[in-house]
């Protein structure tokens, strides 16, 4: 297993939490990833290598 930290975004790119996921490949953590979407941007990460960010969706949720 690998571990991963998926990062929510508010809408100037300040992290406002993150969620530890420990996954067999990066497969599995996106597919993690996209079941913790809520309109915000999110960034997943494995160690220092960004494997991806989602951006938010169009009317994303205002930073609380």
């Amino acid at each position: 297993m690998t571990h991963y930290r998926l990062y929510f975004l508010d809408p100037h790119d300040h992290i406002r939490h993150a969620v530890s996921l420990e996954c067999a490949d990066d497969a599995e953590a996106l597919a993690a990833a996209e079941s913790h979407r809520d309109g915000r941007t999110l960034e997943l990460w494995e160690a220092v290598r960004c494997v991806v960010r989602l951006e938010a969706d169009e009317g994303g949720k205002p930073a609380s």
